[in-house]
């Protein structure tokens, strides 16, 4: 049994054979919600968000293996722009530089990698080296042309990509990897993804003055909300074997024709 808020423009959700609504704006209820449409076998690519610890990088390769795509992780992409300033990991950038360059590293990390990532026929590749500040520019107006409807022609091969957790609230990154491909949003109990981060070490961003259980909690208050807006598919991921979790996806992506 289902407790859903009262919406004016309630959203219909199918939740397994029964029909229920979602009200977007309070976050209450998203179960298997879509509004994905049957792609009608065009590839785009998938971005996978979500909160730490979720699943993103996990089921992303199976994904990925199983569709015959390639995997990126985009905290991987954004690493490899800033070694070129001279930062060593993910973490050490976030600590020494704060969450506005952060922010900057990871939109130009998507915007080159939605458009250009995977082709042999680009001027800018996040594995090689840039030569000037041209190359970089150049990615980025090529990035913003294809997200306002541009011209700009989008070589980047389909795949599969796992989003940082945090990216839903980059203002830089966010429309470009909308306008490339379907947000995929994976839901996980709270709980159960404190205790995932628990066992694994506290990042940065969750060490502060306040206990880290609370701090995790008024993020998860502000993040889920914005997943829930901005997703094509929520999946409720329950907390079992991956195995099983995996067919879960893969089978609503079957279903819409996003995958073979």
């Amino acid at each position: 049994m289902y407790v859903l808020r009262e919406s004016p423009t309630p959203l219909p959700v199918i939740v397994g054979h029964c029909l229920s609504l979602l009200d977007r704006r309070a976050a209450s209820h998203y179960c298997h919600y879509t509004r994905m449409k049957t792609a009608h076998g065009t590839r785009r690519h998938i971005f996978l968000t979500g909160l730490k610890h979720c699943g993103k990088t996990t089921l992303g390769k199976m994904l990925a293996t199983r569709t015959g795509r390639r995997f990126y992780d985009l905290d991987d992409l954004l690493l490899d722009e800033a070694r070129r300033d001279g930062y060593t990991s993910v973490r050490e950038l976030y600590r020494t530089a704060g969450r506005e360059k952060f922010q900057e590293y990871e939109a130009l990390a998507a915007k080159k990698a939605c458009f250009s990532l995977g082709s042999s026929d680009v001027s800018v590749s996040i594995n090689s080296d840039l030569p000037s500040g041209s190359d970089v520019q150049g990615a980025e107006q090529r990035a913003e042309l294809g997200a306002a409807g541009g011209t700009a022609k989008n070589t980047a091969v389909d795949s599969v990509f796992s989003l940082g957790g945090g990216t839903i609230e980059n203002e830089g990154a966010l429309p470009v990897i909308k306008s490339s491909g379907s947000l995929i949003y994976l839901h996980v109990a709270e709980e159960v993804l404190f205790e995932r981060i628990r066992k694994n070490g506290l990042p940065p961003f969750l060490k502060g003055t306040q206990p880290a259980e609370e701090l995790f909690h008024e993020i998860f208050l502000r993040r889920h909300p914005l997943y829930v807006e901005h997703a094509d598919l929520i999946l409720e991921v329950p907390n079992q074997a991956v195995e099983d979790n995996f067919e879960l996806l893969y089978s609503y992506l079957k279903e819409r024709n996003y995958v073979g």
